[in-house]
């Protein structure tokens, strides 16, 4: 009974110290080999959700110069005010982006590649070394199938994927989700239980602080620790046992023993960056009637007001778009990508349609063409209002010239009569002929030219027949 009881406590002991500074069972280290993988992709889908941010930053104000467009040299009336308003609140949600980017978005997005770069560094760092310690059958790190030390060939671990070459950084979404806000998954559960982590007899170096069995040479290592993987994996080496312990990554705020502050960043830097509201929710074109931002800028452009709000402009919102908005701007934005240059202009040629124009270079300059045209006619309209003017109202200092010239005869004086002339027998030797004060108040009630707005309407009409056909 006493052979028996002996020969079980000397079993136990052994089983105790089997795991001690021994290599990692394959369920330990397999799933790290997927993590860096998903570090490695982490930068690439930062760069995805910088380049979605410009990218739809530009196609809103691409979006913007067309409608000014359309709205200076295409549209007319109410239509030609709601293009004009929609291509204002286009462009000034697209600055909007680009400001949130770079003040808010950026550095969230490069401050989780930067963390997901280090800890991928360290993680990758124990990986190349744990896999190149195989000596032979008996000893090494990580243990494969049938507990075989295993090492890496052609970023294979036992036939496990583990690539620990610098990734390409390519804007994408990571194949896997491990990492969250919450945590990161699928990783070993961080047992106490040793046995679970490391294999009874095949011994790793890289866990003992000691010269026999460990990294030291004629003593143990002066460090009380022992970590690996950015702290993922941590060894009291102040008990030279070679325990491994590892950090519980699967919540949103990682715990371990040691330094983890590189998983615990990580964690909180996907949690904010996915936080984010994504750049497409920031166009409210199809509900305009409860954006608070076209309220603003339809209160500066119709009612020429600094305060606007959904309170206080919802009416010209509806005015100008109707009481369901979605319908209008679609037909402007619909109108605006159709319409037809019916000449060459700015280099584009006839029947060019302005939703074929995606460089946003040549619509600024389509839009300058446009507008220095404008600026032509009204200089043109301008001068015609002039010159009619001059045409239709006559200057009393030409009806003075008539009368002049019948100088003190009062006869042929007599006979100006109906032009106005009346002879003043006390006026200037010479000039006795002479507009009546009547007349020169009739001069200047002369009829009124045509108006400047229905030039500007005239002007209008054959402007947009020159631009565009629909």
């Amino acid at each position: 009974m006493k052979q028996t009881t002996a020969f079980a406590l000397l079993l136990s002991l052994g089983t105790a110290h089997a795991a001690d500074k021994m290599g990692l069972l394959k369920a330990t280290w397999q799933p790290l080999c997927g993590l860096t993988t998903e570090l490695g992709q982490l930068p690439g889908e930062a760069l995805l959700k910088t380049t979605n941010y410009l990218t739809t930053a530009d196609e809103l104000y691409k979006e913007s110069l067309r409608l000014q467009i359309f709205g200076l040299a295409g549209g007319s009336g109410l239509d030609a005010d709601a293009a004009l308003t929609l291509s204002a609140y286009l462009a000034s949600t697209a600055a909007a982006l680009r400001v949130t980017l770079q003040g808010i978005e950026l550095s969230k997005l490069l401050k989780t590649a930067t963390l997901a770069a280090y800890a991928k560094g360290r993680l990758d760092e124990f990986l190349n070394v744990a896999s190149t310690t195989k000596e032979g059958s008996n000893h090494g790190c990580l243990l494969g199938s049938g507990n075989s030390p295993a090492t890496i060939t052609n970023a294979l671990i036992d036939t496990v994927p583990c690539n620990l070459a610098p990734p390409e950084v390519r804007p994408a979404l990571r194949q896997t989700q491990t990492i969250t806000g919450n945590g990161v998954s699928g990783l070993r559960a961080p047992t106490a239980n040793r046995g679970d982590h490391q294999h009874s007899s095949k011994n790793c170096r890289l866990f003992s602080r000691g010269n026999g069995e460990g990294l030291g040479k004629d003593a143990n290592l002066d460090a009380t620790t022992i970590t690996w993987a950015a702290g993922y994996i941590h060894i009291r080496a102040d008990r030279n046992d070679g325990k491994v312990q590892l950090a519980d990554l699967n919540k949103a705020l990682p715990t371990g023993n040691g330094d983890i502050s590189a998983w615990t960043q990580l964690v909180q830097a996907v949690a904010d960056a996915g936080s984010s509201r994504a750049p497409e929710d920031h166009n409210e074109t199809a509900n305009l009637e409860g954006s608070e931002t076209a309220a603003a800028i339809v209160a500066r452009i119709k009612e020429n007001r600094n305060d606007g709000t959904l309170t206080n402009a919802k009416a010209a919102i509806s005015n100008l778009f109707g009481a369901k908005t979605a319908s209008k701007p679609n037909k402007l934005l619909a109108g605006a990508h159709n319409f037809q240059l019916a000449e060459k202009t700015a280099g584009h040629e006839k029947g060019a349609k302005l939703g074929d124009i995606s460089d946003m270079g040549q619509l600024e300059v389509l839009l300058a063409a446009v507008q220095a045209k404008l600026i032509k006619d009204q200089a043109r309209l301008d001068k015609q209002l002039q010159e009619e003017k001059e045409k239709q109202t006559p200057k009393s200092e030409d009806k003075e010239k008539v009368c002049n010239e019948a100088k003190d005869d009062k006869d042929v004086c007599d006979k100006l009569e109906k032009q106005g002339c009346v002879f003043n027998k006390d006026g200037k030797e010479g000039e006795k002929c002479t507009l009546s004060e009547n007349a020169k108040k009739s001069s200047k009630r002369s009829r009124k030219p045509r108006s400047r707005e229905r030039w500007q309407n005239r002007n209008h009409k054959h402007h947009r027949k020159q631009f565009f056909c629909h």
